[in-house]
């Protein structure tokens, strides 16, 4: 159980960094980003060293699949876990399309009501202002 809630925490967290909803810790020192000690693990040690010219490197990595699964020290290994992500993100922008219709149904509906409502109780110049 405790392998499958941490999978899931990680696919959680991976999702969040990657659509830009948190932030990994890390300074910014003026010129270059980079990550708090606790976030940095082995996986780092391949990438550039930020810099005035390239300052983001070590924010994208941390962003990463590699990054998150190395931070959670998960069971699976890391192609299953990227697997994983690439459903989660499928299963993602799915959620988004269907959230997308249901607003979109909703505001008709609430627009519909709400012209029903002002053409019954309303003097015309109302009527105007809700189509508008």
């Amino acid at each position: 159980m405790r392998d499958k809630r941490s999978t899931v925490d990680a696919l959680e967290q991976y999702l969040l960094l990657r659509y830009r909803l948190v932030s990994p810790p890390g300074l910014w020192d003026g010129k270059c980003w980079r990550p708090i000690p606790l976030e940095t693990r082995e996986c780092c040690l391949k990438v550039p060293e930020p810099g005035e010219q390239q300052p983001w490197p070590a924010m994208r990595h941390c962003r990463s699949s590699e990054h998150v699964y190395h931070l959670h020290q998960l069971s699976c290994s890391l192609p299953e876990f990227k697997l994983l992500c690439r459903e989660a993100i499928a299963k993602w922008w799915a959620y988004a399309a269907v959230s997308n219709e249901v607003a979109q149904q909703l505001r008709r509906l609430s627009r519909k009501v709400a012209m029903d409502t002002c053409l019954e109780n309303a003097p015309a110049y109302a009527v105007e202002s809700v189509l508008l």
